[in-house]
């Protein structure tokens, strides 16, 4: 949805007591020539231009396609995590899974966490 400049209308805070600016709701209008649709985000109102339907085939066309481009990533298991110096990287040894082992820069450990600390076995 395209619209022109749009202003935020405050609503008045409730018993005409000052607000301290959180959570205030808000209603945005979009000056738009066409029929209006009305979009609420928690406590913002958002009222724009409905779109055309044209406009509503192109957007589910470049959905489609931006999915095609990224459909292979998506459905590949796992993460990929790059290594970086200084940084440990953790895995539960598959021998005995009350192990942590940890790996940093090179240097690999078996060891356990405890009161927050990761700790080196003997």
């Amino acid at each position: 949805m395209k619209a022109s400049r749009s202003t935020a209308k405050k609503k008045a805070p409730s018993g005409g007591r000052e607000h301290s600016g959180f959570s205030e709701p808000k209603t945005v209008y979009a000056h738009a020539p066409g029929k209006t649709r009305k979009v609420e985000f928690g406590d913002v109102t958002v009222w724009a231009e409905e779109p055309t339907p044209e406009q509503m085939r192109e957007n589910v066309e470049a959905g489609r396609a931006a999915l095609r481009r990224v459909a292979q990533r998506i459905i590949r298991p796992g993460v990929s995590i790059r290594r970086r110096k200084g940084v440990p990287y953790y895995h539960v040894d598959d021998d005995d899974p009350t192990v942590i082992i940890r790996t940093l820069d090179g240097v690999t450990e078996r060891g356990v966490f405890a009161d927050g600390e990761f700790k080196k076995l003997p």
